[in-house]
């Protein structure tokens, strides 16, 4: 029985001439090389010449993937405009914008949507209002901030100031 995923096997040493091989040695090499396999499943390098290729492709040095912006978290307030430089080389992008009353990620809520409120037509929210190949755009209503509702559909609280993040995952 294989060792690996759960650990690194530690092989016998054998010497020529002095050990006598047995089937349970090479076995033992035969469990291990099919228990990587099995983890690794089948086709691992995709249409990359080998598994380090693709990794390299999509994973950066730092560890991060390489096409995801992250903004990190940004001041704003009502009537702002700011531009973000994401340098993701295309405009095929799917966004998920971030607000929260502080910078940390300890009470941040997804901003599903913006709107205008029909009875006084207020607007409401912030959204990306322009995209290129390198940049973003991020416009903030000018009389009502980011409402947060409970789960009973009722806004609790609004940030008319406080602080954005947005991801921009490239979709190519």
């Amino acid at each position: 029985m294989a060792d690996y995923p759960g650990a690194i096997k530690n092989f016998l040493q054998l010497e020529d001439g002095v050990d006598t091989v047995v089937a349970q040695h090479p076995n033992e090499r035969g469990d291990e090389i099919t228990a990587i396999e099995t983890e690794l499943g089948t086709n691992v390098a995709g249409s990359s010449s080998d598994l380090k290729t693709r990794l390299a492709e999509a994973i950066a040095d730092d560890g991060k993937l390489k096409n995801v912006y992250d903004s990190g978290w940004f001041a704003f307030a009502l009537s702002g405009t700011y531009t973000k430089t994401h340098n993701l080389g295309t405009t095929k992008i799917l966004w998920a914008m971030y607000v929260s009353p502080n910078n940390d990620d300890t009470e941040m809520h997804l901003v599903a949507s913006t709107f205008i409120y029909a009875e006084s037509s207020q607007h409401y929210g912030g959204s990306i209002t322009h995209q290129s190949a390198t940049e973003v755009i991020v416009n903030i209503a000018s009389s009502r901030g980011f409402p947060v509702w409970t789960e009973g559909g009722q806004p609790y609280t609004r940030y008319d100031s406080g602080y954005l993040r947005i991801i921009g995952i490239a979709l190519e």
